[in-house]
């Protein structure tokens, strides 16, 4: 996919300078396409609400990258006046994985859980393997359903990324 893209531009930069053409400065490629949908299950760290609650996810899915392992957390702002949902999710797949964070379209007024179906905007920070050298960006959607108890706080989740 993707080394096509860098085999044609690093091939037409070099003609370039072999045709005298001046320097070989290639064009930045535009952000791939990241889509797809994932489920799974998630589970609350243990830390200080005060500072904000953290949330282990953990899953799989199909995206346009193919079929990937989800793993990553949802970070909500703790006790304060205004805050937004963070998210960070590694997608592994077995040629390569790609690490996006984002965070929720809406800050709450009110105390934030986090729980529940909220929209985000994400973008690429890492890729490895076959994804390297890519640069993703997209909206998403995560839905963190509570299953809690008075024992366990966890529940399972849904996720759907696609493009702006």
């Amino acid at each position: 996919m993707s080394g096509v893209r860098r085999t044609m531009i690093a091939g037409s930069a070099l003609a370039a300078v072999l045709a005298g053409g001046g320097s070989a400065v290639a064009a930045s490629s535009p952000p791939a396409h990241l889509t797809g949908a994932g489920h799974g299950s998630w589970h609350t760290l243990p830390g200080n609400p005060d500072t904000g609650t953290q949330r282990a996810v953990v899953g799989a899915g199909h995206f346009s990258i193919g079929a990937a392992k989800v793993r990553g957390g949802v970070t909500s702002p703790g006790f304060i006046a205004n805050g937004a949902c963070s998210v960070s999710l590694r997608l592994v797949t077995a040629n390569g994985s790609i690490t996006i964070v984002g965070q929720s379209k809406r800050t709450s007024s009110s105390y934030p859980t986090c729980i529940g179906p909220f929209g985000f905007a994400f973008h690429s920070t890492k890729a490895t393997g076959d994804l390297a050298g890519e640069v993703f960006k997209g909206v998403g959607h995560l839905d963190l359903a509570d299953q809690s108890t008075s024992v366990t706080d966890k529940g399972t989740f849904t996720l759907k990324l696609a493009v702006k």
